[in-house]
């Protein structure tokens, strides 16, 4: 059920998906945090540079199926927000996946053409700092 609403349905090999880990954790563009629930894995939030748009990440999120309906997409999508507040963000939501429309309608994403579903960035504070993509990898190792 994980990997019904995901873009290749097929699930890694494990050869595969320790490629996949390795070059994630290597790229500079990729945000990939762990979401905590009281101190136990409950998902994981990845946001992925967009290379058209200087200031926009791809998110991508997993929750574990112990941990559906239990405000972990949401607290994903709040973390997303808050390592990169000067982003736009982008999530592709495949059609038939209720769950994720309402998740991110919830947190003000807009629907788009492609499946794609937009937030843009929050309103600057007078005398913040300027975030940049290497600002957000520091907070997102932090």
């Amino acid at each position: 059920a994980t990997r019904r609403y995901a873009r290749n349905r097929r699930p890694p090999s494990e050869s595969e998906h320790h490629h996949w880990i390795t070059d994630r954790l290597s790229d500079p563009g990729c945000l990939l945090n762990l979401v905590l629930r009281d101190c136990e894995p409950a998902g994981v939030l990845r946001l992925d540079a967009l290379t058209e748009d200087p200031l926009a990440y791809e998110v991508s999120i997993l929750t574990a199926p112990e941990y559906h309906r239990r405000g972990i997409g949401g607290a994903a999508l709040a973390l997303a927000r808050a390592l990169v507040p000067g982003a736009r963000l982008k999530a592709v939501v495949l059609p038939g996946n209720r769950a994720s429309q309402a998740l991110f309608t919830a947190a003000g994403y807009l629907g788009g053409a492609d499946d794609a579903w937009w937030s843009e960035p929050t309103p600057a504070t007078p005398g913040a700092p300027e975030r940049s993509r290497e600002h957000a990898r520091e907070r997102s190792h932090a």
